[in-house]
């Protein structure tokens, strides 16, 4: 075929076409690693990879054919390198096109030996251009690098100190100045606000976006400076707010780290101002007007990141706000849920699609970290990811070979690659495929990014994995999520039923469909869950599971019956994830599938919150089969976990008790996980004698469960309707340093109150309670003073009875003074 094209056109047509789709299906396959000995099988690997270059470098390719066998090439180069096998591809590879070369020059007959010195010195040619190329788009690269390196900080400080003045411009002026009077109010961002709206109906997209984002950092100010960046914000502070100290000071803490000298409480206070503020100046009614104005896929993710910043926390005067534009306008509500109940469907259409999230999820235009080239003499130029965002093409083309680079007028230094044909061998040849977005691709990546995130920095060497149709549903929930948050209940029912609408969205049933999805339960194999959950979307499948759980807290029983009794059946995916090994995710990283199972069993723990009946829980048990299940899982957990403490003591014996005092069970996630699966598998017993018998059995002879069932305990709350409910939660090991003594001490000085309950003034105790179990942790370290300090009854007595002999010594000898006039008269005489 490759000697004498043309000449069997039916034998061209199925190695090309057919055999290459079977090669890259093969090897794209999720079920290939599984099923391959790669020891066995690798001389076979090396072949197939050089006779793939062999029929890449021919010249009479079309583009389609070329781009087919390319992408053969870029799956097995991939496998390869995780096989180790790279440096022996590229060294066959350089044998087979000498060898190639050597038989081409043989093969020549001598009446075309003028023929054979002109296409000799068009290689030399060639070459010599190549070596060009390299030289030309290396040096480009480097100084790009440098220019980041060094404006990168300064740039950062002074958007940070832009931020500042937008937030207080009235710092910018002395106290009795006019204009310091007009700022006062919040005028100027107000005014900012509306400036927003009007752009968005004069389509002015940039500058909208770069409002929307200097909002969002109003709220998020707490940045880091390196020191180039630092000193220049300290510059520009004294420069600009000399005439407010105060303000100017305030600033000072807080670049200095401050704030860490703060409690927890007034860091989340400084938060709730400025969100409330915000708020108060219509930052939420932009929030709403942006999702229904159906505007570009740019604005919608500002204003959800925008959304997302205003109610972190869960702030409750947000929420109002929002709710509250919601209700006002039916219309507007409707499109409001129509945006989002489509991003959904969108997402799921394209997850269905698909048969596995691992290999068939297409990367997205600005998802690559190297783009390679190689020249006949392997040669290779790699051009680093950071100056691959943003980019305008760079044709590399073997027509007129040369180089062109376009750079955008709007963004500076932000060059875009993107390779096309190569006809001839001599040329530079992509190593690593790239493929071309559509327009309508490229119409939506125009991003945020290249408007205000390029100055965004620790987001401009994310690198993408998801299409973003997929992605944006992460902060899409995150939003829904923190409309739910401090138990929410007018936005958990107005979430899934809007009695005022023409068409309802259930936006909860839609949030499972879309987990469901995500999951691949459109293939009916729930214990291939490895499959599809990976590095890449592990943190958006937590974020439904979160969402999910927030959406029942409170409890709200009708989300809780929509979630279980679905029709998609998404509640055994969610057991599916406790129960199943995630391979092979759980042997890249396991503390992420620890996160994973933790969510997944808050969230079956939140589906039967507060139940009166056994419903939910029996349509859980119905397909755990057997239910022994469920503590194994736990206890396979806690022996992992286990091991893991050990390790870390013995390679941190120094930095542990160090530990210990930041969270006393911080060090060991992994047991965390099993005893909040502990408490599930207690819940679920109640509602099953089975399972119930089996805690009970094993808990004797089993460590784990042992551990478990000590620290864990139970309380009964009286709820407003007067209905008593059991609440199961586990006892920080903290609470073992609780000592008797002081346990009796609260019981017998707790006050009661007019109903004759002890609990409110327990809570105002808790403080002191909590800072004497911490200093009797440290007493453990130190066994001489511990030993002491645990007989204080003993030392308490003892001085007592000192106390009472010596009150006893006293009444005998009293008065004193007859014994000294006695003894005073006998001296004077």
């Amino acid at each position: 075929l490759i000697s004498n094209p043309g000449n069997d056109p039916y034998l061209e047509k199925y190695v090309l076409n057919t055999v290459m789709e079977l090669i890259y299906q093969f090897f794209n396959s999720p079920f290939f690693e599984q099923s391959s000995a790669p020891q066995q099988r690798n001389a076979t690997f090396v072949a197939l990879h050089n006779h793939l270059i062999r029929l890449f470098n021919v010249p009479w390719l079309t583009t389609a054919q070329r781009e087919r066998v390319d992408r053969c090439i870029h799956i097995i180069s991939l496998i390869a390198d995780r096989r180790g096998l790279l440096h022996f591809l590229r060294s066959n590879q350089s044998s087979a096109c000498e060898t190639a070369l050597q038989s081409c020059r043989t093969s020549r007959s001598l009446t075309a030996e003028r023929q054979h010195v002109n296409g000799h010195l068009k290689e030399e040619h060639n070459h010599s251009q190549d070596i060009e190329h390299k030289r030309v788009i290396d040096g480009f690269v480097a100084f790009l690098s440098q220019v980041r390196v060094k404006l990168s900080p300064l740039i950062q400080a002074e958007i940070s100190i832009l931020v500042d003045v937008i937030r207080a411009p009235y710092a910018l002026f002395a106290e009795k100045n006019e204009c310091r009077l007009k700022f006062l109010l919040g005028a100027f961002v107000h005014k900012l606000i509306q400036h927003a709206k009007y752009l968005l109906i004069q389509t002015d997209e940039k500058l909208c976006l770069r409002i929307m984002h200097a909002l969002k950092s109003m709220v998020k100010s707490n940045q880091e400076f390196e020191v180039v960046g630092l000193n220049l914000r300290l510059k520009l502070l004294r420069l600009y707010f000399s005439d407010d100290p105060q303000y100017l000071k305030s600033l000072h803490q807080t670049l200095k780290g401050m704030l860490k000298l703060f409690n927890e409480e007034d860091i989340i206070e400084r938060l709730r101002l400025t969100q409330n503020e915000l708020n108060k100046q219509g930052a939420s009614d932009l929030v709403v007007e942006l999702f229904i104005s159906q505007s570009s896929i740019n604005i919608l993710e500002e204003s959800i990141h925008l959304a997302i910043a205003l109610l972190e926390g869960g702030n409750t005067e947000v929420q109002r706000s929002i709710y509250r534009r919601l209700h006002e306008c039916e219309i507007a509500s409707e499109k409001f849920f129509h945006v989002f109940y489509d991003k959904m469907y969108t997402a799921q259409k394209i997850l269905k699609s698909m048969s596995s999230i691992t290999n068939d999820i297409p990367v997205d235009n600005d998802d690559f970290d190297v783009v390679g080239f190689t020249s006949k003499y392997n040669r290779a130029l790699s051009i680093p990811s950071s100056t691959m965002n943003n980019r305008q093409f760079s044709n590399i083309s073997s027509m007129d070979e040369k180089v062109n680079i376009e750079l955008s007028s709007n963004v500076a230094f932000e060059p875009q690659t993107n390779i096309t044909e190569i006809e001839t061998p001599q040329a530079l040849e992509a190593i690593s495929i790239t493929y071309q977005a559509s327009p309508q691709s490229d119409q939506k990546k125009n991003s945020i990014a290249e408007t205000i995130d390029i100055f965004d920095f620790q987001s401009q060497n994310r690198r993408h994995k998801l299409v973003f149709e997929i992605r944006i549903m992460q902060p899409i929930l995150r939003f829904l999520q923190l409309l739910c948050e401090n138990h929410n209940p007018e936005f958990q029912n107005y979430l899934r039923v809007q009695n005022k609408h023409k068409t309802n969205y259930n936006l909860v049933c839609e949030t499972l469909k879309f987990l469901d999805a995500i999951c691949g339960s459109q293939t009916g194999l729930l214990g291939l869950l490895g499959n599809y959950i990976n590095e890449d979307n592990v943190e958006l499948i937590n974020q439904a599971l979160i969402t999910l759980t927030e959406y029942c807290q409170g409890p709200c029983h009708d989300n809780q019956d929509a979630i279980v009794n679905h029709e998609s059946n998404g509640i055994d995916i969610i057991i599916a994830i406790v129960l199943n090994d995630i391979t092979p995710l759980n042997q890249k990283n396991y503390d992420l599938v620890l996160e994973l199972k933790d969510n997944a069993s808050k969230l079956l723990l939140a589906v039967m919150e507060s139940r009166d009946d056994s419903t939910n829980a029996e349509r859980i048990l119905r397909n755990i089969t057997p239910v022994a299940q469920l503590l194994d899982v736990g206890c396979q957990i806690y022996a992992r976990g286990k091991q893991q403490d050990i390790e870390s003591k013995e390679i941190e014996n120094d930095e542990v008790s160090h530990e210990e005092e930041v969270n006393d069970n911080a060090n060991n996630v992994a047991q965390t996980v099993g005893h909040n699966m502990y408490i599930r598998t207690y819940q679920l017993a109640r509602h099953n004698r089975e399972l119930e018998a089996l805690m009970k059995l094993r808990t004797l002879n089993d460590e784990a469960l042992s551990y478990y069932h000590k620290h864990t305990a139970e309380i009964e709350i009286i709820r407003h309707d007067r209905s008593i409910e059991p609440i199961v939660f586990p006892v920080p090991q903290l609470c073992e340093f609780l000592t008797n003594e002081k346990k009796q001490k609260v019981f017998l000085t707790c006050e009661q109150d007019e109903q004759g309950s002890k609990v409110k003034d327990f809570f105002e105790k808790f403080s002191e309670i909590f800072e004497e179990m911490k200093w009797q942790r440290k007493l453990r370290h130190q066994p001489t003073l511990y030993w002491f300090s645990s007989q204080m009854s003993l030392w308490s007595d003892i001085s007592f009875n000192f106390a009472v002999l010596i009150n006893i010594l006293v009444a005998v000898f009293y008065p004193f003074n007859k014994g000294l006039k006695g003894k005073i008269s006998n001296l004077n005489n």
